[in-house]
């Protein structure tokens, strides 16, 4: 049984320390005490150890164990956790399918898909994919299978279905944060195809009326309306704001929306079973957002005091 233990999570002074070392080499020496000793520990024999190779460390390590959460989990706890996770992951599921077209791999350093899927599978073999997708997922696919591309009303059909099966009734403050998060979703897709506006999505938590006005808006501006909104909504942004301070592009939102979602499932998801389920998922993709950005930073010694600060704030 997976707990909140020293080995499963990293500490305030575990992030500092990464980001103070001089190179890769000796950053990679503060996890070898975690989880990810296993992993971290076949990059010994590395002369010469690049971003990418502690990336694909942290892959394996954190695809690990989410398989373990989700293993030891009963069906309802798997099944609700599994559907915030591709509720985080069916956006960036459904720019990489169509990225094939072009032969593009979009950049997903603030996303799980890597632990969902090792590698975007080649469009020949797109039948496999189908098979690990929850069903709300599956006319995505259908769609790529018969068109080789994917309308936008079928990414935002796959949103609502993903976050309408938290039951509201039975797990309120989990329902809470999956619809927040469901229309920080939307937001992100706004951002990167403006045309979603014209679709009308339904929006789950945030005032509409402001929802609509900003959806395409910069992120800044998104973040400026969020400020306004319910208490939950002013935390992601916050974290948003602070995610500025090293992107101005969509890496911000997404850094920004893991924050949120790692500091609030922290506070608030503590009553049922399924909710402890939850939230130690939610801190564990935290932690992993976490950790590829102060290895990024530690890698090109930029930013360096704007992380340390970031990381005292939001690490709880």
């Amino acid at each position: 049984m997976l707990i909140e233990s020293s080995k499963l999570f990293f500490t305030r002074s575990d992030y500092i320390n990464i980001l103070s070392s001089q190179n890769l080499e000796t950053a990679i020496g503060y996890l070898s005490e975690k989880f990810l000793a296993s992993e971290i520990g076949k990059l010994a024999g590395i002369h010469r150890i690049s971003l990418i190779d502690v990336y694909n460390a942290l892959d394996k390590g954190y695809r690990g164990i989410l398989q373990s959460l989700f293993s030891q989990a009963k069906n309802e706890e798997r099944s609700i956790a599994d559907k915030i996770l591709w509720l985080l992951s069916s956006l960036d599921l459904y720019l990489s399918l169509n990225a094939l077209t072009a032969g593009v791999k979009p950049p997903l350093m603030a996303s799980p898909l890597p632990l969902l899927i090792p590698e975007i599978p080649d469009p020949m073999n797109i039948y496999i994919l189908k098979e690990i997708l929850p069903v709300e997922l599956h006319g995505l696919v259908k769609e790529y299978i018969n068109k080789r591309s994917i309308q936008l009303q079928q990414i935002i059909r796959a949103l609502d279905s993903l976050a309408m099966k938290v039951d509201k009734l039975k797990y309120y403050e989990l329902s809470v944060l999956v619809n927040l998060l469901h229309d920080m979703q939307l937001l992100k897709a706004c951002i990167l195809y403006p045309e979603v506006r014209q679709l009308q999505p339904r929006v789950f938590s945030l005032n509409p009326a402001d929802f609509y006005e900003n959806c395409g808006k910069s992120i800044r501006e998104v973040s400026a309306m969020l400020s306004k909104d319910r208490p939950f909504a002013v935390v992601f942004s916050e974290a948003i704001n602070d995610s500025l301070k090293f992107s101005s592009g969509i890496e911000a939102l997404d850094l920004g929306v893991y924050t949120g979602l790692h500091y609030l499932a922290s506070l608030i998801l503590q009553k049922t079973v399924i909710e402890k389920t939850c939230r130690l998922m939610l801190k564990l993709l935290g932690q992993y957002v976490f950790l590829k950005l102060v290895f990024t930073v530690a890698g090109s010694g930029l930013y360096r005091q704007e992380a340390s600060a970031f990381i005292s704030k939001w690490v709880t």
